[in-house]
């Protein structure tokens, strides 16, 4: 990589390389520009100068103030505070998840340790496909290993679909 760039909110490293698994679907993005060498096979590439981050980017600065706003409340106890919680919804592969992955990188990356509550039954973004999960974020989501899974919480709903 030269310059910078992310997957889904956590930085790519600037040396060396980085081995995604197959099949796997990712979206690199760049703030200032970035030359990223792929060496592979992969199924689609493009560039595109029309994406949602700004708004994106946006929502998480307004997230961060309410958490700053929250700690200040609490007289600057980062273990008593409890920012602001957050549902995102929308169709099926509408970005809900990778959205989720990119809040919760940028928030780690400042400090701050939300927990992710994945009601999403038909995904499972923690888990498997059928349950409810929550697990906290400490540190920005590993690229290739996902979303940390030491301490997860998880209830088998019994259905892939919650009709």
């Amino acid at each position: 990589v030269s310059g910078t760039a992310e997957i889904f909110g956590t930085e790519l490293p600037p040396e060396g390389w980085l081995t995604i698994p197959p099949r796997s679907k990712i979206a690199i993005f760049t703030w200032h520009g970035a030359t990223v060498e792929l060496d592979g096979v992969s199924e689609s590439e493009y560039t595109s100068d029309e994406t949602p981050m700004v708004i994106y980017v946006n929502t998480h600065a307004i997230l961060d103030a309410r958490r700053a706003r929250a700690r200040a409340a609490q007289g600057g106890d980062l273990e008593a505070s409890q920012g602001p919680r957050v549902i995102v919804v929308g169709p099926t592969d509408s970005g809900k998840s990778t959205l989720c992955k990119m809040l919760l990188s940028w928030a780690a990356k400042l400090g701050w340790k939300p927990t992710y509550v994945d009601l999403d039954i038909g995904q499972g973004s923690i888990t498997i496909p059928g349950c409810i999960s929550a697990t906290p974020i400490e540190k920005p989501i590993d690229i290739v290993d996902g979303i940390p899974l030491e301490m997860p919480l998880a209830y088998f709903y019994g259905h892939p679909n919650p009709r």
